[in-house]
């Protein structure tokens, strides 16, 4: 069981010297911390059109979205130990799920 961080909130294009870089802002919509376990484990959030996911791992896990998703080995997104990793909102009312990879 490894502890996984999810945050919810809205990238801003900052123009630095001439580039554009796309920034987290300071302020998440929603935060949610989730132990990882060998069954799917659903957060209680729900993501917006236009947000993006922030989830950052201890140990390994699979990642599914969706209305009802449901996080299996082999299929959806692998987030590494210790990563983080980001993904844009697809639908209105998306959640994500999460299970553990070892």
């Amino acid at each position: 069981m490894a502890t996984v961080q999810i945050n919810l909130g809205l990238v801003t294009a900052l123009t630095l010297n001439g580039a554009d870089l796309p920034i987290f802002d300071s302020v998440d919509a929603q935060a949610e911390t989730l132990d990882s376990t060998a069954g799917n484990v659903v957060a209680s959030k729900t993501g917006k059109r236009g947000y993006v996911w922030c989830i950052t791992a201890l140990d390994a896990i699979w990642v599914k979205f969706g209305a009802a998703p449901i996080a299996t080995s082999g299929d959806g997104w692998l987030i590494g130990a210790g990563q983080t990793r980001t993904f844009k909102v697809t639908a209105d009312g998306e959640k994500v799920a999460i299970k553990a990879a070892g």
